[in-house]
């Protein structure tokens, strides 16, 4: 079972690796959600964990296509995640948020009968799904995210949601509403697989490229 202690992660299939690329003190309001666009989560991991002479990125959780969680940083420190950002009058996510990056290799280009990514790799066709990203750019593959993935994500996100202090404090007294409304009051974005969860990566003006061979977007 999932829980948090001392802003970590604890449970089964979670380890921890620390970042040097981080900032201040953090207290988040919002989950931002991120495909890595890399080539695995060791690649991921190791681009997030090393310090660059500029462009240096960090999250605070890497998760795996199998449901394993890395966790990069204490979720009471900003991370680099977000770059240049902006939601809801907010100009800034990284000192408002929690960075959690899922391993996939985003979108991908039609080679004979699979699906070639940016460094490479074929992929085949059950991997793949066709959409147009909301921002244009026409129908092309995209590398689907796992089932096991979908379903931790939504674990993280109700975990983070439920106890974070801006939910408690919204849910005590004689007047609170329903946990539910409590949530979307707290200003937390959560993930439910029937809306945001296609199984396509879906995107941020916040996304970042953590594999190193590729450019990352500066803090």
């Amino acid at each position: 079972m999932l829980k948090i202690e001392n802003h970590r992660f604890v449970g089964d299939k979670v380890t921890y690796r620390d970042t040097p690329n981080r900032g201040g003190a953090l207290a988040p309001r919002y989950l931002v959600f991120h495909y890595t666009a890399g080539r695995s989560v060791e690649s991921s991991v190791e681009s997030l964990c090393t310090k660059k002479p500029s462009g240096n990125a960090s999250a605070h959780i890497v998760l795996g296509r199998d449901g394993a969680i890395v966790q990069l940083a204490p979720f009471n420190v900003v991370t680099w995640h977000a770059g240049q950002s902006e939601w809801n009058g907010l100009v800034g996510l990284n000192n408002a948020s929690i960075g959690i990056e899922m391993d996939n290799a985003g979108p991908m280009n039609r080679v004979g009968a699979g699906y070639v990514a940016w460094f490479g790799k074929t992929y085949p066709e059950k991997e793949v799904m066709l959409a147009e990203h909301k921002h244009g750019g026409g129908v092309r593959g995209w590398h689907a995210y796992t089932e096991a993935q979908i379903a931790r994500a939504v674990e993280i996100a109700d975990l983070l949601v439920r106890t974070s202090p801006a939910a408690a404090s919204r849910t005590r007294g004689p007047r609170s509403r329903s946990r539910r409304s409590a949530r979307a009051r707290s200003g937390a974005i959560t993930t439910r697989r029937r809306t945001t969860w296609s199984r396509r990566p879906r995107s941020t003006s916040a996304r970042v490229r953590t594999d190193p061979s590729r450019p990352s977007r500066r803090r």
